[in-house]
């Protein structure tokens, strides 16, 4: 009879919780490229961190100018960024703010992208970690 697995524990729980979850989901960046060279994931990581700062600046720029129609474009290209880098909580602020742009709640979308600023240095520590 296999041996079955020992119940969870208030322990087991709250540590499971406590852990973060990695900015980047490796195996689904690994899917979408259709490659699995650690080497390559992150040279392409490397790419995308190349670029991303710049989305994240425009969209400053935007929200700065109350530009509805900017901030929408702009969380928009950035999601789709996020979304091909295999990061997903950037992935879901940038479409949050994609999504509430027209509402123009400027202070609700600066603090939304200070968030997503606080995410970017989280991809940028994952990369280096392993780099």
């Amino acid at each position: 009879q296999p041996d079955k697995p020992e119940p969870a524990t208030e322990a087991t729980q709250t540590a499971a919780l406590d852990e973060p979850v990695a900015p980047i989901d490796l195996e689904r960046l690994a899917r979408t490229l259709g490659e699995d060279d650690e080497d390559e994931l992150f040279f392409m990581l490397g790419i995308f961190n190349d670029e991303f700062p710049k989305l994240l600046d425009n969209l400053d720029k935007a929200i700065g100018q109350q530009d509805a129609r900017a901030v929408h474009d702009c969380a928009h290209a950035a999601k789709g960024a996020a979304a091909n880098a295999a990061a997903p909580a950037m992935t879901e602020l940038m479409k949050s703010i994609e999504q509430d742009a027209h509402g123009e709640e400027w202070e609700d979308l600066k603090i939304r992208t200070g968030v997503a600023k606080t995410e970017y240095s989280r991809i940028l520590q994952f990369c280096n970690d392993r780099t």
